[in-house]
């Protein structure tokens, strides 16, 4: 029998950042919701204890940022939160494995 759990990833904004962010993490079985904790954009996400690692990508969107109509349908919504008052982040679910 399998074992899950909630765990949360940080979703790292930092120098050269291009709207994008991958992370490797067990597969997601449910991303639960993305918030600001301590002033980190993070993502939780119930996943399979042991279960194998692949990369997921993250679409982080600031309000006013632009996007490719193209690109828009094989985006997931998953929240919006702000960060510090200084952004207000849309995240979206991109890719899950490669």
């Amino acid at each position: 029998m399998s074992v899950c759990e909630i765990r949360s990833y940080p979703l790292h904004v930092g120098e050269g950042f291009n709207g994008k962010v991958l992370i490797v993490m067990p597969r997601p079985l449910k991303i639960l919701s993305a918030d600001c904790e301590f002033g980190t954009p993070k993502v939780w996400a119930i996943v399979e204890v042991g279960g194998k690692s692949e990369p997921v990508i993250f679409r982080m969107l600031d309000e006013g940022d632009e996007i490719e109509l193209v690109e828009v349908g094989g985006l997931q919504f998953i929240d919006t939160f702000t960060q510090g008052g200084l952004h207000v982040w849309h995240i979206f679910l991109e890719r899950v494995g490669e």
